[in-house]
């Protein structure tokens, strides 16, 4: 049988670990919208990490999926839909913002300077 794994809050390490590197990364992003310069778009770089890691950690997990144990009873979850319901919108309300911060950030628009006039 195998070794039971931590538990916090009834969820797993690894689901901490990666709900805190997005929180790191969420401020990360956010300090690096105030800095002016190269670094001004490393918040994309960190971005980019915490998927990779995130992938890691999803698709390479640390101890071998075991067969479920058989249950007697069955357990219906009536809130599933309106779950899924809160993660469409929340996706999309995700992708409508990171467009908007992309327009804003990355096509910032450069004004013309005055042309000076000589009066005679």
């Amino acid at each position: 049988m195998a070794e039971e794994s931590i538990r916090i809050l009834g969820v797993g390490v690894g689901v901490i670990i990666i709900g805190a590197l997005w929180v790191m990364c969420l401020f990360l992003c956010i300090f690096c919208t105030a800095v002016t310069g190269g670094a001004r778009n490393s918040g994309f770089i960190t971005f980019a990490i915490a998927l990779a890691v995130t992938l890691f950690l999803v698709f390479l997990p640390r101890q071998p999926l075991a067969p479920p144990p058989e249950l007697d009873m069955t357990i219906y979850d009536g809130l599933f839909y309106w779950r899924l319901a809160i993660l469409g919108f929340l996706s999309i309300s995700l992708i409508v913002g990171m467009v908007g911060v992309l327009k804003h950030y990355l096509a910032e628009p450069i004004y013309a300077k005055a042309l000076k006039t000589h009066r005679s």
